[in-house]
């Protein structure tokens, strides 16, 4: 990015302080054929992951056939708009 882009890029400490503060994102994941994106409360730990809790559903089936997985988040302020996008395996516990 050039000194005068308005786009910069968060560290990852950074990242992680948004992902405890933010309980809400979407979450990207497989389903067959198809790409799905859906909204999910989210809990961000001390050891660095990220869970949730889901019930049987398109969720579950689309992680139990791929487990590679998306999540994303974001603010909006008067002044800017903080994304992060998060790409992981997910693991039923």
């Amino acid at each position: 990015m050039s000194e005068h882009s308005p786009v910069s890029n968060l560290t990852t400490e950074q990242c992680w302080e948004l992902l405890h503060a933010q309980e809400f994102g979407r979450l990207a994941f497989h389903l067959l054929d198809e790409v799905h994106i859906v909204p999910l409360n989210h809990a961000a730990d001390a050891a660095r992951r990220l869970v949730f809790r889901t019930g049987e559903g398109s969720k579950l089936l689309g992680l139990t056939i791929n487990d590679d997985v998306a999540l994303e988040i974001h603010e909006f302020g008067d002044a800017a708009a903080t994304s992060v996008v998060m790409r992981s395996r997910a693991r039923q516990l």
